[in-house]
């Protein structure tokens, strides 16, 4: 199984809308996000989809995402090796990236 990476990444009024790459073999992915790059305090997401938009972001923040590819092995999910957080500007992001993603206030 090949590592997650966020291909696109979208904000809008307090959203981010992610499209991650699919990975062979799969079931779900799990996506954790926080404020600062050591992910204290952080949310974690599970889901089957490859698009999930995070919801309810604070206003002038730096957000640091990261995610991982799961299959399951006897009912036991089998976790991929996280990406490691990388801090990106809001327009060009790179392939197998984490995003980190700031609200400007309008």
């Amino acid at each position: 199984m090949t590592q997650a990476e966020i291909k696109k990444a979208l904000s809008k009024k307090g959203r981010l809308k992610l499209f991650l790459g699919k990975v062979t073999g799969a079931k779900g992915y799990q996506l954790q996000y926080a404020l600062n790059k050591k992910f204290k305090k952080k949310k974690s997401i599970q889901t089957k989809k490859t698009k999930y938009t995070i919801k309810k972001l604070k206003k002038k923040k730096t957000y640091y995402i990261r995610v991982r590819a799961y299959k399951m092995n006897d009912s036991l999910p089998a976790l991929r090796e996280k990406e490691q957080p990388k801090k990106e500007h809001q327009e060009g992001y790179r392939k197998g990236t984490t995003v980190s993603y700031e609200r400007s206030e309008k």
